[in-house]
Order: C-alpha cells, then sequence, then structure tokens
C-alpha cells in the first residue's frame, strides 16, 4: 500500500514529467503528463497501466549544445616573479571566433533554440539573422554593459527576457515588428550576430537539444 501511494503520488496529472530511454549509449527523454493515476488490479501482486500524455511527438538529446559567437578572450598576463609588467603594446583583451557561424542540427527535424545576447558595453537593437533565409530575431532596445538577454524559440516555449543587475524583466513588445522565432533546420545553419550599433560589444550564444521522430 505504501509503494502505491508513492507511486500515486508521483503520476499526479497535475505534474509535468520526463520519460527518459535508456538503450546502451543512446539515452533520449520526452516531456509528459499522466493521463491517470494508475488503475490496480486486485490480488497480492496488482499490475496496471501508466498512460503518459506526450505535447510534443518529438524525443530529445540528453545533452544541449551551444556554439558561441564572436567572444572576448582575455589576454592580460601576471609574472610570478616581478608581478604585472605592462609594455607598450600589451592588450587586455581580444575578440575571438567569427561573426558568422555554422551551426549543425543532428536531428531529424528543425528545432527551436534559446539565444542568449550579452553586452560588454552600449549595444543599440542587437540581431541574431540566419544567414540564407535572411530571417532575424531583433530587439529594439539599448542594451548596457552587463546585460543579457534570452530568447526562446521553441514551439510552446516562446520567450524574451532581458536581465540587468539581476533583475529580469519580460521584452516581448521590443521585439521588431519582422521578427521571426527563428528555427534550426536539419542540417548546416548560418547564423549572423549583428547590432545596429556596437556591434563589437555583443557577443552571442546558440543553445539547442537536437529533436527526433523516435527511439
Amino acid at each position: 500500500m505504501q509503494l502505491r501511494q508513492r507511486l500515486n503520488h508521483a503520476l499526479s496529472p497535475k505534474q509535468r514529467g520526463e520519460l527518459l530511454y535508456v538503450c546502451g549509449d543512446l539515452r533520449r527523454h520526452i516531456a509528459c503528463y499522466p493521463e491517470t493515476a494508475p488503475n490496480y488490479t486486485p490480488g497480492k501482486l496488482p499490475t496496471f497501466t501508466i498512460l503518459l500524455r506526450c505535447p510534443s511527438p518529438f524525443w530529445q538529446g540528453e545533452t544541449t549544445e551551444e556554439v558561441k559567437i564572436a567572444e572576448w578572450e582575455g589576454m592580460m598576463e601576471f609574472d610570478e616573479t616581478d608581478g604585472l609588467q605592462l609594455g607598450d603594446d600589451w592588450e587586455i583583451g581580444s575578440r575571438t571566433g567569427e561573426l558568422i557561424v555554422n551551426v549543425e542540427n543532428n536531428g531529424d527535424v528543425e528545432c527551436g533554440m534559446t539565444i542568449v545576447l550579452e553586452a560588454q558595453g552600449s549595444v543599440t537593437n542587437p540581431m541574431l539573422m540566419n544567414v540564407e533565409t535572411l530571417d532575424f530575431v531583433k530587439l529594439n532596445l539599448v542594451m548596457l554593459d552587463g546585460d543579457r538577454i534570452e530568447i526562446t524559440t521553441a514551439y510552446g516555449q516562446k520567450t524574451a527576457v532581458l536581465i540587468r543587475s539581476g533583475v529580469k524583466t519580460g521584452i516581448f513588445r521590443l521585439l521588431d515588428q519582422d521578427t521571426t522565432f527563428l528555427q534550426m533546420r536539419v542540417g548546416e545553419n548560418l547564423f549572423l550576430c549583428d547590432a545596429d550599433e556596437n556591434a563589437g560589444n555583443l557577443t552571442a550564444s546558440i543553445l539547442f537539444s537536437g529533436q527526433y521522430l523516435g527511439v
């Protein structure tokens, strides 16, 4: 009876769960909701059926892939013997990576993504564009030093949030009217990180998890 009560508690129809499939090195998961609590048969060894409803028909890979665009790399070095040495040509940091990156989706279908934009100085109207289709996500605002923007384009999870001084603010209304919630097509995808002003102060990350038709 105690085990039945624990199972009933875990399979509440009001709670969202994750169904994990493991077969050797293959691990995939899918979001699910129990339809009803289990209906047990009488007897010392009751049997039962668990019905799970999955709003999305696609399985996801276990890991989230991340691709960074136009990062900054620290260049300051400290000599352990004589302390900090500053020459005439010393650099605090340098720009690494490319403004255009190729992101490969190895899933079975196109998928949404989370776009993270970070400012290291003032940035006007930041944007991420698909170079081939010219579709883009753009925000009409001025980012300040230290600002972070997170945009999610996945089906049923579309959000746009500004994080400034640790405070989160919804900025859905600041999306440009021509914005398209970019999707990651199967295969290669070329994305450009840009802004109307001070694009050099902007770095971006693209996070996504491939979606699969089955296991």
